[in-house]
């Protein structure tokens, strides 16, 4: 889970030729037309395709940089300034445990599925009851109704 924050300072990620490539491949997806044009409106989902988790106001934020003529769409190369300025920060998996921890007040090393179904959804606005199921079940593969907090961390390093 990665969260979008807007970066002091440009950063540079290390923009590989395969990446590049990979990314070109990724995008044909969102144009339809091929034109090299990609749709504003489709920003959110293609954030989390590329594996972030913004929210809507990131989302905005993003659009704002990405498009700043406000003309509804956007390029290659407007993607990959903006996303070398935005930036995007992974937790750390201290801080993920450090953020378990405080859900884990009775220090027994789980949590219950119904507080990490509210925490979970509450930080991925687009996560599904469908999506949390299926978290859930992998989890908690016995239904009873504690999730273990190492093997939450192991999920999603």
């Amino acid at each position: 889970m990665s969260t979008l924050t807007q970066a002091a300072k440009p950063t540079k990620p290390k923009w590989t030729e395969d990446k590049l490539t990979e990314l070109r491949e990724l995008l044909k997806n969102f144009d339809p037309k091929q034109d090299g044009h990609y749709d504003c409106g489709e920003l959110g989902t293609l954030l989390r395709v590329l594996g972030h988790n913004p929210s809507s106001q990131q989302v905005d934020a993003f659009n704002k940089l990405v498009d700043p003529e406000h003309k509804g769409y956007f390029q290659f190369g407007d993607l990959i300034r903006s996303l070398d300025t935005f930036g995007f920060k992974d937790p750390t998996q201290a801080e993920v445990e450090e953020a378990l921890a405080l859900l884990d007040q009775e220090r027994t090393g789980n949590v219950s599925v119904t507080t990490l179904k509210e925490v979970l959804m509450e930080y991925d606005e687009k996560l599904t009851q469908e999506e949390f199921d299926r978290i859930a079940k992998e989890l908690d593969p016995q239904a009873t109704g504690k999730v273990s907090t190492k093997a939450f961390v192991s999920l999603i390093k």
